[in-house]
């Protein structure tokens, strides 16, 4: 299964969400070897992700939480690389997602 996890807010930005997601990530890369990872960060905190496990893969979608920007990158980000599912952080909906 390919699994999209938006790490947008990881680091010391993000505070609470981005310390949930770092510590995500890390027991993800811990535990599962089986499942496909692209993790979704921006341009300021793409070296902050230690990317350890060879099933994990990072990918930048630059652009700040809760903007339109956010709402048009994205659905295209996620169309790009059609996963099965998608962890979104807080309360960011894509505007327009299809159906595989």
């Amino acid at each position: 299964m390919k699994i999209a996890i938006d790490a947008r807010f990881l680091g010391p930005e993000g505070t609470g969400i981005g310390k949930y997601i770092e510590k995500l990530l890390e027991n993800l890369q811990n535990l599962d070897s089986e499942n496909e990872y692209v993790v979704i960060l921006r341009r300021t905190n793409f070296n902050l992700f230690n990317q350890k496990a060879k099933n994990f893969k990072k990918i930048m979608a630059d652009s700040s939480w809760y903007t339109l920007k956010e709402q048009v990158l994205l659905p295209a980000v996620l169309s790009k690389i059609r996963p099965d599912l998608v962890r979104l952080k807080a309360d960011t909906t894509p505007g327009r997602q299809r159906s595989a």
